[in-house]
C-alpha cells in the first residue's frame, strides 16, 4: 500500500499563491498586448504581481517553458505563448468544434479569398475560436486563441449588437481607446455605441481600416435556440485588394453563413 501523503504546513497556501501570482502576470501581459503597448519585462511583471525581480524570472521562465508566455527576442518584453492561445481556443470553442463549421468556414474564406473566423465575447474582448485562411492580406497576427479589442473589430460590434448604447457605454467606461486599431477605428464608448446602433437594423457589421488599416471585415451574430448572440463569424481581407468587392453582396453572403450556424446549432442543442 502507498504511504498517504503529507503536504508540509502551509503548501496548499503556497500553490495557490503562486497560481495567483502566475495569472497576474499572464493578465497583465494579455492587457498590453490589447493596448499595443511594448511587451512588459521582468520589473514591470513582478511589480506588477508584488513578487521581488527573482521569483519573477523564475516565473516568467516557468511559463515561457509552458508555452504559456514568448519573451520578444529584440524588446526582451514577454507576450502570449502559443500555449496560450491553444488553451484559450480549446476552453472558447470547444461547442464550435465540430466539421460543420470548419467546413463553413472553409467555403465562405475560399468563396471571398479572404480570412474567415469565428469569435465569441470574452468580457472586453473577442476570443478567436476558429480561423481559415486562404489568401494573403486581412488581419495581422490572428488565429485561434487570439484576444483583440471588441471595440475596433467587427466581430466585437456584432457581438454587441443586442447592447443598448447605455449598456454599451457603461461596459466600455473605462477603456482606453487608444493603442489599438486602425485609422477609422471608434475613440470613445459613445461612439462605438453609434456604430452598433447603425448596424443593428441590417444585423451585419462593416468594418473598413478599424482593426488595421488597409483591413475590410463583415461580421454577423451567431444566436442560440433562445435567440441570443453566442458568436460572431466574421470575413477580413485586404480592401485594397477587394476594391472591387460589392460591399452589400459579402455583407448579405456572412449574414447568410451566420444563419446557417444559428440553425446549425439550433439542431446540435
Amino acid at each position: 500500500m502507498r504511504p498517504l501523503r503529507h503536504d508540509p504546513p502551509g503548501a496548499a497556501d503556497l500553490s495557490t499563491a503562486a497560481l495567483q501570482h502566475g495569472l497576474a502576470v499572464v493578465d497583465h501581459v494579455l492587457r498590453a498586448e490589447l493596448t499595443e503597448s511594448p511587451p512588459p519585462g521582468v520589473v514591470r511583471l513582478a511589480d506588477s504581481a508584488g513578487l521581488d525581480k527573482g521569483r519573477a524570472s523564475r516565473m516568467l521562465r516557468e511559463l515561457c517553458d509552458l508555452g504559456i508566455l514568448h519573451r520578444d527576442g529584440e524588446t526582451r518584453g514577454f507576450r502570449a505563448g502559443p500555449g496560450l492561445f491553444h488553451a484559450a481556443a480549446r476552453a472558447g470553442g470547444a461547442m464550435w468544434d465540430g466539421t460543420e463549421v470548419r467546413s463553413l468556414l472553409r467555403r465562405l474564406a475560399v468563396e471571398h479569398g479572404a480570412s474567415a473566423y469565428l469569435s465569441v465575447l470574452s468580457d472586453g474582448a473577442v476570443l478567436v475560436v476558429r480561423a481559415e485562411t486562404v489568401a494573403r492580406g486581412g488581419p495581422t497576427g490572428v488565429q485561434p486563441g487570439a484576444v483583440i479589442p471588441a471595440w475596433c473589430s467587427g466581430a466585437g460590434r456584432a457581438l454587441l449588437l443586442d447592447h443598448t448604447p447605455q449598456q454599451v457605454v457603461e461596459r466600455f467606461r473605462d477603456v482606453e481607446f487608444i493603442g489599438a486599431g486602425g485609422p477609422a477605428a471608434p475613440r470613445t464608448p459613445v461612439e462605438l455605441a453609434e456604430r452598433i446602433q447603425l448596424a443593428a437594423e441590417p444585423g451585419a457589421v462593416t468594418a473598413v481600416d478599424e482593426f488595421e488599416y488597409d483591413v475590410i471585415e463583415v461580421a454577423a451574430p451567431v444566436r442560440d435556440r433562445r435567440g441570443l448572440i453566442v458568436a460572431a463569424l466574421s470575413v477580413a481581407a485586404s480592401s485594397s485588394s477587394h476594391a472591387g468587392t460589392d460591399p452589400a453582396q459579402l455583407s448579405e453572403s456572412v449574414r447568410a453563413a451566420a444563419g446557417a450556424l444559428t440553425s446549425w446549432l439550433a439542431v446540435r442543442s
